[in-house]
């Protein structure tokens, strides 16, 4: 049903207790590249067996990969995009399942040898542990250009490190900010007031106030919406060049941010197509329902359409 809306933020989320039961996945991630399935990321405990980055996945439980996630994967993930789908159904969800069943998989290593491979599924908190990345990664790269990848806007972390390290920022010849593997969060714009010289316009949206008599009445529904501007941080513009990476994986609060970004025509944006959508709320049920229907609205004088505009009820 989610996923016949296309909606990347309209999901049914399986109560906690059924975490292990829908959610357990291998100690590996693999990515769909160039209309290949790669292992991307291998824990310790996985290279030992065998299962090294960069090895092709064939099979998985007996079944060509693309053919499995066709039949299993992939009719049953909400997205907004195309470029969604295919992370959602090859990036996230493509071995998982039960924490109780193996994973079967057929390899092929960078030489051309093939492989089979029994491996067991852990608990997702087993897995954020050994294969999570950190939410903030800082460092200057070769010409003194500083590097901030900001993996999650789940807390304000990667605006605290940028603030911690500005000094050192102020004076690299160029900033790149790497949002290509952030999932989103809630959103933070205050990087980007070091940037600009004026206050600017950086968000608007609205979101329908549904009154089911008032739809019976004919009358029109109300609406609430607020906007976001930033004001520039006194005396530390940050005037260099600036590269924004963006992939299929930047999503929701992360758009949010790249979208400021591309509004303020401050630099490139650099990658992928972005995963684009943007949740409104959540409505609590036995296995809790999440379901966007919300606007925005960008100072580029268009409207983007985030999600769907129907009543929720």
């Amino acid at each position: 049903m989610c996923a016949r809306l296309k909606d990347g933020h309209t999901n049914i989320i399986a109560p906690k207790e059924l975490m292990e039961e829908v959610y357990a996945r291998p100690l590996i991630r693999t990515r769909l590249i160039e209309d290949k399935v790669l292992i991307v990321q291998s824990d310790p405990e996985m290279q030992k067996k065998g299962l090294k980055v960069g090895m092709e996945v064939l099979t998985v439980n007996g079944l060509p990969v693309k053919e499995y996630a066709a039949k299993f994967i992939t009719p049953y993930e909400s997205a907004s995009t195309s470029q969604d789908l295919v992370v959602r159904s090859f990036d996230y969800a493509l071995l998982a399942g039960s924490v109780k069943q193996p994973v079967y998989l057929k390899l092929k290593d960078l030489k051309g040898n093939i492989s089979d491979q029994t491996i067991s599924r852990v608990s997702p908190s087993e897995r954020s542990k050994k294969l999570g990345s950190a939410p903030v990664e800082y460092k200057i790269l070769p010409g003194n250009v500083s590097y901030l990848a900001i993996n999650s806007f789940a807390t304000d972390t990667g605006s605290r490190v940028f603030k911690e390290k500005y000094p050192e920022i102020s004076q690299s010849k160029a900033l790149i900010i790497d949002l290509r593997n952030n999932g989103g969060g809630s959103s933070d714009w205050q990087i980007l007031r070091y940037l600009i010289r004026e206050p600017q316009l950086v968000h608007k949206m609205y979101t329908r106030q549904y009154t089911a008599s008032f739809r019976a009445w004919g009358r029109l529904q109300d609406t609430w919406g607020n906007s976001n501007g930033i004001a520039p941080v006194k005396d530390q513009l940050f005037s260099k060049p600036v590269i924004l990476l963006i992939s299929a994986r930047t999503f929701s609060a992360a758009e949010d941010f790249a979208a400021a970004f591309k509004s303020l025509n401050r630099g490139l944006i650099m990658g992928n197509l972005r995963g684009q959508h943007r949740s409104a709320f959540r409505i609590s049920t036995a296995r809790r329902i999440k379901r966007a229907c919300l606007h925005q609205k960008r100072p580029i004088s268009r409207w983007e359409r985030f999600c769907w505009e129907r009543n929720c009820t």
